[in-house]
């Protein structure tokens, strides 16, 4: 899991943020697998990147070259990775708002892009 954390402590007025997320995956089928799923915290009044959080899923299948060339993340780089079901706290954490409220921040909102059509079915499958 990588991270990157610019906030040092929370102003004393609420800051609103707002969760972008986004996956990465094997391939665009609906046999194909999530390899890595980031969240970026964002202020919504400032547009600061406060921070990041993303983690590779080991989708227990190989990953195709053509997905390879998008993502440039290999089979070598998710090997040790935990599969997807080990990491559903994590992504709820997240989802949720609980990250950003652990912090001391509101959470207002969750954003993707494509997030209907791509995302989130990879999500409930």
């Amino acid at each position: 899991m990588s991270s990157q954390d610019t906030t040092s402590a929370p102003a004393a007025t609420a800051r609103r943020i707002a969760t972008a997320w986004d996956l990465e995956t094997t391939g665009l089928g609906k046999k194909d697998r999530i390899i890595e799923v980031g969240f970026c915290h964002i202020d919504i009044d400032t547009g600061e990147a406060l921070f990041t959080e993303s983690i590779t899923v080991n989708p227990g299948i190989p990953i195709p070259r053509g997905s390879i060339r998008v993502h440039q993340i290999t089979d070598e780089d998710v090997r040790n990775a935990p599969p997807l079901e080990h990491m559903w706290g994590f992504i709820r954490r997240h989802l949720s708002g609980d990250a950003v409220r652990d912090r001391g921040f509101d959470h207002v909102a969750v954003v993707t892009h494509n997030g209907r059509m791509f995302d989130e079915p990879f999500l409930i499958r």
